[in-house]
């Protein structure tokens, strides 16, 4: 009876297998896909809390750098600063009066083209430029025409307070303005017997065995003759900043530089009937700036 009772149990359990292992991997599956969906869940749940939060705080910091951005060139263009460098340039003077007398000396005339060496510092408010600036070069001939040689130097400094208007971004600006101010010329005249003659020649004066006769005193002189103007050069510049401190300046200009009739001296002495003369030009300047 107990052999039979098991049989009986056996034969009744086994076609209930497929139904339990259904049962159970339909539970593990359903156990599994609980799981999976929980870790999906807290995945997203913890990408929507901080994907969001990410995502304002670089929106946030963003905003913050642009704005200061934006602060850092406003300051730049309205407010205040100063600088100041270098100069080196080029003026195409006007020395057609003077190099009408200096052909008379019977040496060739004197160069038009002028190099200029100098340099300028400058306030900014605003768009605003106030400063100052000096430039100055010299140019010179000379030759021996007959028993004496010849020579005339022009040396001739201007300068005097820089107005201007600026406008531009961050890296290359532009200005309008205009130098005023005033200067002076001189051009030494000198006519020497000596320095015509040989190396022993050139000695001779200062032995004590010389005489009288070697180069006299009234064939070797020098005179000055001076003059001062009024200066106006209005200019055109372009500037690049190459460092926050530091900028490469290009300018174009016109000098006007007058001296007025009568007002050439010669050795100190007015000259009545000297003419108005015009000694500018165009000009064209390059400057190492440094500062804001």
């Amino acid at each position: 009876m107990t052999r039979t009772a098991a049989i009986a149990c056996i034969l009744l359990a086994v076609p209930l297998l497929p139904f339990a292992a259904g049962a159970g991997g339909q539970s593990a599956a359903v156990t599994g896909g609980t799981e999976v969906a929980m870790a999906v869940e807290i995945m997203g749940a913890a990408g929507d809390g901080l994907t969001p939060e990410a995502g304002e705080r670089d929106a946030s910091d963003a905003d913050r750098n642009e704005g200061a951005a934006d602060r850092m060139e406003t300051r730049s263009r309205a407010g205040a600063g100063g600088a100041g460098g270098f100069t080196v340039g080029y003026l195409n003077a006007d020395f057609g009066v003077l190099n009408d007398k200096v052909r008379g000396m019977g040496i060739p005339p004197l160069s038009e083209d002028i190099l200029l060496l100098g340099g300028r510092g400058y306030g900014r408010i605003g768009c605003l430029i106030i400063g100052g600036a000096g430039y100055g070069g010299a140019t010179e001939t000379s030759g021996i025409p007959d028993c004496c040689s010849r020579e005339a130097k022009v040396e001739m400094g201007y300068g005097g307070m820089i107005l201007g208007l600026n406008k531009g971004t961050d890296r290359v600006e532009g200005t309008l303005g205009a130098l005023i101010g005033g200067g002076g010329i001189q051009v030494a005249r000198t006519r020497n017997s000596r320095s015509v003659a040989d190396w022993d020649g050139a000695w001779a004066p200062f032995e004590e065995t010389s005489g009288d006769s070697v180069a006299a005193d009234d064939l070797n002189m020098t005179s000055m003759l001076t003059g001062v103007f009024f200066a106006l050069e209005p200019y055109l510049e372009l500037r690049v900043w190459v460092l926050p401190w530091m900028s490469l300046d290009f300018a174009g200009s016109y000098l006007w530089a007058r001296i007025s009739r009568g007002q050439w001296k010669v050795d100190g002495v007015k000259i009545p009937d000297s003419p108005e003369t015009n000694i500018g030009g165009m000009s064209f300047k390059f400057t190492l700036n440094f500062g804001a």
